[in-house]
């Protein structure tokens, strides 16, 4: 049993040293979209082990934002060609001679020189037979200080020739490094596969500084990247890093040459790849600007590699702009209607889509419903909702427009009273357009003016009123016409009165036009009245002032007056205030129109059922007998009729009405009064 654990033990390990022998990595270096939607991905492929993957084994899978894409080709250099082309270029002036901790002590072989030269030999152990280097050193001359750049070994594959030529390198010298780098690339331009150079240094260029410039921009020009390793203290950290920033390559810092076997790691890492060019057709073909997350797995030899990245695709979308277009003005209580336009033809043989959002005032402007008729949209599945008060949500989810010109809809509005000129703007916004691919879209918004409106009152009660001495007298305050329903009305005045005739006992709005509250301040003949409410149906009396009259016995004239500092509705307000002329008889009226006046019952009383009112009319005139709830809310209206002056009887059945306290009302040429009616079930 022991010996079947350790032998399956064994071939763990043995697979696990395998697989470790055996890596492959892939790095996205580039993505092309010239013949969008062709992709071209361009891939770095690195191999390593002691049995290489194949590059004609490789197969690829393809995922854009998670969907699996259709796969053209991929293709790999010829494992035969020249992958890489390397140029190694070490600096051997005077101060690689000396060494780390002792600058004083100077050796042409130096720890330094010896340091540089073993880790350019490793570097040279990781080169395949598809990849070739050369050696170059640069220095000057002792006697002329001229630049001297030296092909220590031309580019070959020979791994031995190339490590063999680094034995006789030797420091002397000073250091003209820009005009190596030209030399360098000289050479390196014309060689085939991929070009990279790799500077070896550990001070600043001493001499020859006026052909930096050159230097940096032949490189760039012939597309190769320098690699500079810096070893010591006195780099030239800032010139290093700008020259692998400018050709695309690196700096690499190394404080001790002992650090050096990291850094060639590294560069190896980076330069020995092939490039691969993967081609896919993405399924994804409007060109809309979008950003798209491209995932590439790449396999052969029983490994696995993976890398990702992301593009935008091009934007080549059409273009289309919708514009509200209102009237310039539109009068208030009146129908608004706004046709929303496509400012350029759209395609009546081709399924679009769209969507937008309408932003409207609603304080004056109540949306009630959406035409499509005679437009682009007509036919189609138009769904207009209201997602907040003032904002519309429109959307067609598809099909082929009824004609290419005309209005894409038309919405309908109420427009509400103003009392002033309101300029107002209905905005489009969030808008979206789409035949097989989506459009560009620009939305311009619709101006347009409300205009006030203006409504004209007579305020006041035009028949005299004869009234008892020492009597309730309830004054009417009419308004002609009745206001419209829903409008608030508010009110601030005064109303006065002869106190020596009349004493006041409130102002009320039960019953009348106005649902809403009253402040009376004031007296002894002058009140401060303000009222303020909404308008409701079923009355013309805008407030009623309750009086006692002066006990007299004679005749008097008196009147009450109405003024007004503000009146208002949801329009502008021009209002008559007529005054109520008011006569109190103490003398000349007849007991018996005394007492009809006065009579106004009904029996039963509690009711549950029927009841019949008993009243009398005083002159000739219009006649009203209604019923209204504690609220101050009108339920029926049993008699509206002009009537000769005498006594009558009129039944009501409130069987139908909920238990509670209810109010009759009489309304004669005399005058108003109430009777309580308690309803019991």
């Amino acid at each position: 049993m022991n010996r079947f654990v350790l032998l399956l033990f064994a071939v763990c390990m043995l697979a696990i040293d395998a697989a470790a022998q055996r890596t492959l990595s892939i790095d996205i270096t580039q993505v092309r979209l010239d013949e969008f939607p062709l992709i071209r991905v361009h891939l770095q492929v690195r191999r390593e082990g002691a049995v290489p993957v194949q590059l004609a084994e490789l197969s690829p899978l393809v995922t854009e934002n998670g969907i699996p894409q259709t796969i053209e080709s991929l293709v790999c250099p010829d494992d035969g060609s020249i992958r890489l082309s390397l140029a190694i270029v070490l600096d051997r002036s005077g101060s690689m001679a000396r060494f780390p901790n002792d600058p004083n002590r100077v050796d042409p072989d130096s720890v330094k020189m010896r340091d540089a030269k073993r880790a350019i030999a490793g570097f040279l152990d990781l080169l395949t037979p598809r990849d070739e280097a050369g050696i170059f050193t640069f220095t000057t001359s002792t006697v002329f200080q001229t630049h001297l750049f030296t092909v220590e070994q031309d580019f070959t594959t020979d791994i031995d020739a190339l490590k063999g030529s680094l034995v006789p390198i030797v420091a002397l010298g000073g250091t003209r490094m820009w005009e190596a780098i030209i030399d360098a690339v000289r050479l390196l331009r014309v060689r085939p596969g991929r070009k990279a150079m790799i500077l070896v240094t550990d001070g600043k260029n001493t001499q020859g500084n006026n052909f930096r410039q050159q230097a940096v921009q032949d490189a760039v020009n012939a597309g190769i990247p320098v690699y500079s390793i810096g070893i010591g203290a006195d780099v030239d950290v800032f010139e290093l890093n700008a020259l692998g920033t400018a050709t695309g390559g690196r700096f690499y810092n190394a404080p001790g040459s002992d650090g050096l076997n990291a850094i060639f790691t590294l560069i190896a890492n980076e330069l020995i790849t092939d490039e691969c060019v993967l081609k896919y057709r993405s399924s994804a073909t409007c060109p809309d600007a979008t950003q798209r997350l491209v995932d590439v797995q790449v396999g052969g030899g029983g490994l696995i590699a993976e890398d990702d990245t992301t593009y935008s695709a091009p934007d080549a979308r059409e273009r289309i702009a919708f514009e509200a277009r209102p009237p310039a003005t539109i009068a208030s209580r009146s129908r608004l209607r706004i046709p929303v336009y496509p400012t350029t033809s759209v395609n009546s043989a081709t399924a679009v889509t769209y969507s937008m959002t309408v932003r409207y005032d609603n304080t004056f402007m109540r949306w009630l419903s959406v035409d499509a008729t005679g437009g682009v949209s007509e036919g189609l599945p138009l769904n207009v909702r209201e997602s907040s008060p003032g904002v519309l949500l429109v959307d067609m989810p598809g099909g082929v427009p009824a004609r290419p010109d005309g209005p894409l809809f038309t919405l309908d509005f109420d427009v509400l009273a103003v009392p002033d000129d309101f300029p107002t703007t209905v905005i489009i916004s969030e808008a979206r357009f789409a035949t097989l691919c989506p459009f560009i879209v620009t939305a311009f918004p619709g101006s347009l003016t409300l205009l006030p409106c203006e409504e004209r009152f007579t305020m006041g009660e035009t028949q005299r009123m004869v009234v008892l001495p020492g009597e309730a007298v309830t004054v009417p305050i009419r308004m002609d016409p009745q206001p419209t329903v829903g409008d608030r009305i508010v009110y601030r005045g005064g109303i006065t009165y002869d106190p020596s005739l009349l004493r006041f006992d409130g102002l009320s709005l039960l019953g009348g036009v106005v649902d809403g509250s009253a402040l009376v301040t004031g007296g002894d003949g002058t009140l401060d009245v303000s009222i303020d409410g909404l308008a409701r149906a079923g009355s013309d009396v805008f407030a009623t002032l309750r009086f006692t009259s002066a006990s007299l016995k004679n005749a008097e004239r008196t009147v009450v007056t109405l003024s007004s500092r503000e009146f208002s509705t949801a329009c502008k307000v021009v209002a008559q205030w007529n005054p109520v002329e008011l006569f109190v008889d103490g003398i000349c009226q007849p007991l018996v129109r005394r007492k009809a006046v006065a009579q106004f019952s009904n029996h039963p009383n509690p009711v549950s059922g029927p009841t019949t009112f008993t009243f009398t009319v005083p002159e000739e005139g219009a006649v009203r007998l209604f019923i209204i709830d504690s609220y101050g809310r009108q339920l029926r209206q049993l008699l509206h009729a002009k009537l000769p002056a005498g006594e009558y009887t009129h039944s009501f059945d409130a069987t139908d009405l909920p238990a509670g306290d209810y109010l009759g009302v009489l309304e004669t040429p005399g005058g108003m009064l109430t009777r309580k009616i308690l309803l019991v079930k």
